[in-house]
């Protein structure tokens, strides 16, 4: 998943469900590996016609880097890379419409 280890994808995962304070549990990265091939991702739009309002919101996600206290004590060393996270929800439904990343 964008191009990260196992490991990797797996404290992208938690970060996220952390940042969403979601009441979940992160799957292992040997659980991903076993699964990685069975995971569809889609997201299902709504067939409405009448008008709607869409909610656009746009956050930062830091992918790989060292921790904030590292970097005080001493120095970067290495430069950390961010994504950049777009997601649209229906504000009635609070469906998400569309979303996607970039680097």
């Amino acid at each position: 998943m964008y191009h990260l280890p196992l490991r990797g994808t797996e404290g992208f995962i938690s970060s996220l469900i952390d940042l969403m304070k979601l009441p979940l549990a992160c799957p292992d990265y040997s659980t991903l590996s076993r699964r990685w091939e069975k995971v569809v991702v889609g997201i299902t739009r709504s067939q409405t016609t009448s008008s709607r309002h869409i909610v656009i919101d746009s956050t930062g996600i830091k992918v790989y880097g060292e921790g904030e206290w590292k970097v005080r004590q001493h120095g970067y060393s290495k430069r950390r890379t961010w994504r950049k996270l777009h997601l649209g929800v229906d504000e009635s439904t609070e469906a998400l419409e569309s979303g996607g990343m970039r680097q």
